[in-house]
């Protein structure tokens, strides 16, 4: 199959990489986290086309695909909020309240996946559990540190690079009540102890991680249906 579609780019026509590489730009500043998906769904959309026209049996991208799953009440936000002690960003809220929870992927895939608000909790505390990180051993600010951030996603598709992406509540800006968020790795995670250059989030934090995802997940297409 990879030999098939190696030069298959020889055959797709110029006003389909015109299309490819206009979708491809709007992933800009600003980008809303609905937007970010309906830009991967397009793309796929446009290679699985281009694809046919070569061959009758396409590179499977369905686990490239957003899955949404369930809608988010309000109660159901404000229960979580309340058993956490935190506000939810307002760009997380509003998604998850519209566009509901998702992943990339079938629905047996964790790629990506949100959590159910009631599933979120401190980083701090599953690392003390799942990874048995005892915190006497660190300096005392450290677990103040990692009490601020929260997980709310699951990683990569093999949980390798990434096992969870977080909330960071160190960064929370007050205006906004936006935060960054973190990517967690089980084997390279101390860095998040660092706090010389923490500074408040100046952007919709949930928005940006979820364009993140996409541009990642477009970049890998690319390269499995040799487009890039």
């Amino acid at each position: 199959m990879e030999y098939r579609f190696k030069n298959q780019i020889t055959y797709f026509n110029i006003k389909y990489m015109e299309e490819l590489t206009a979708i491809l730009k709007k992933g800009v500043e600003g980008e809303t986290a609905k937007e970010a998906l309906n830009r991967l769904e397009k793309i796929i959309e446009i290679i699985q086309k281009e694809q046919l026209k070569v061959s009758s049996v396409p590179i499977d991208l369905s686990k490239s695909k957003p899955f949404f799953f369930q809608k988010i009440t309000v109660d159901e936000i404000v229960g979580a909020e309340n058993k956490l002690g935190v506000k939810f960003p307002p760009s997380y809220k509003d998604f998850i309240m519209t566009c509901g929870l998702f992943k990339l992927g079938s629905e047996n895939q964790n790629y990506s996946r949100l959590l159910h608000p009631n599933e979120i909790g401190t980083l701090s505390i599953a690392l003390e559990i799942d990874w048995d990180i005892s915190w006497n051993s660190y300096n005392p600010n450290s677990k103040t540190i990692m009490d601020k951030i929260y997980y709310f996603a699951m990683g990569d598709e093999d949980l390798q690079l990434c096992w969870y992406h977080c909330f960071d509540y160190n960064t929370i800006n007050e205006k906004t009540k936006e935060v960054m968020v973190l990517d967690f790795n089980q084997s390279d995670w101390e860095w998040m102890l660092d706090d010389s250059d923490i500074k408040p989030c100046e952007y919709n934090g949930f928005d940006r991680h979820v364009t993140n995802v996409v541009n990642n997940e477009i970049e890998r297409i690319l390269r499995l249906t040799n487009c890039n």
